[in-house]
């Protein structure tokens, strides 16, 4: 298995379960494969999806009491460290003296770098940008 069929798969599998988060992380688990990353991915798609809402409540306790933590609890403090650092990488680059020109998007890219040094997002970016001459 190489890594890049991992995630096809993971959503092959919320796909083929209708989003059925259980039976999804399940079918991930037991396909043979990479079954840890394949079962995570296609929890992370269907939670990100679908909020916390989307996992049973008995499975939440349960993975609380073998884990010993409070799933929920460990979530908040993920999003308000993810939120912090994003507030700050914000008012960073809002202060930086770099100037990045937005341009038209090309794939996934929405930023063009002049060069590899001019690039916020690091060289797999500058990589990607069009060449504009």
């Amino acid at each position: 298995l190489h890594a890049i069929e991992e995630l096809p798969l993971a959503l092959g599998f919320c796909l083929f379960n209708a989003g059925d988060f259980r039976r999804s992380i399940e079918d991930g688990i037991n396909s043979g494969r990479d079954t840890d990353s394949i079962g995570v991915m296609a929890g992370a798609i269907l939670g990100a999806l679908h909020g916390e809402s989307v996992i049973d409540n008995a499975d939440r306790m349960q993975l609380d009491r073998a884990n010993r933590l409070d799933l929920t609890a460990s979530a908040d403090a993920f999003t308000r460290t993810a939120s912090a650092v994003l507030t700050a990488d914000r008012v960073n680059l809002s202060s930086s003296t770099r100037q990045v020109r937005p341009v038209e998007r090309c794939n996934s890219v929405v930023r063009q770098c002049q060069s590899r040094s001019d690039c916020q997002d690091g060289y797999a970016m500058w990589q990607m940008a069009p060449n504009t001459g």
